[in-house]
């Protein structure tokens, strides 16, 4: 859906990139890259003076093997789908690129890293996530907190854990 709000100085416009997933629930399928989503992004951001990408995952990719209507789990830490090329056509450009990351699992954002201006790394937002979102962005608030795990290069970097017995506990603020 395309949005256009002016204000006395901004005018902000959204559009949707591109599905990662084809959606379906039970075992949902990864989509083939869409160059033509692509380039209508990239065309968007040649006539925008910064661009505002939303990354990461959604609720088709970020769960884990147990949960149904997701992918689960993946051989790879990688951003699914598109998007790091994606970051890399809107960046060739030479504007700014603001990433919000979207997402409830580890990520590898090495391209991402590499060409974002900033990064906000917002894992899973809750019912006002979007919200505090914008707040941030626009420095209505000062983004605080830490992580609480290592974001890794590659899946090569997490640690190898065999015990008999393992508990694992993950506490998100």
């Amino acid at each position: 859906m395309f949005k256009s709000v002016v204000g006395k100085n901004i005018q902000f416009v959204s559009e949707k990139g591109f599905h990662l997933t084809d959606e379906k629930g039970g075992n949902p399928k990864l989509l083939d890259k869409d160059p033509k989503a692509i380039a209508k992004m990239v065309e968007i951001a040649k006539n925008s003076d910064l661009t505002i990408l939303f990354l990461g995952g959604d609720e088709f990719t970020s769960k884990e093997a147990f949960f149904t209507n997701a992918i689960g789990d993946r051989a790879t830490i990688d951003p699914v789908g598109a998007q790091d090329e994606l970051i890399e056509k809107i960046k060739a450009i030479g504007k700014p690129v603001i990433v919000v990351l979207k997402h409830r699992r580890t990520l590898s954002i090495n391209t991402i890293s590499e060409q974002a201006d900033a990064i906000l790394d917002t894992w899973g937002l809750s019912e006002f996530g979007d919200q505090s979102t914008a707040k941030i962005i626009f420095g209505e608030v000062s983004p605080s907190g830490k992580l609480a795990v290592t974001v890794p290069r590659s899946i090569g970097q997490l640690p190898f854990m065999y015990r008999k017995r393992v508990c694992r506990f993950y506490f998100y603020l």
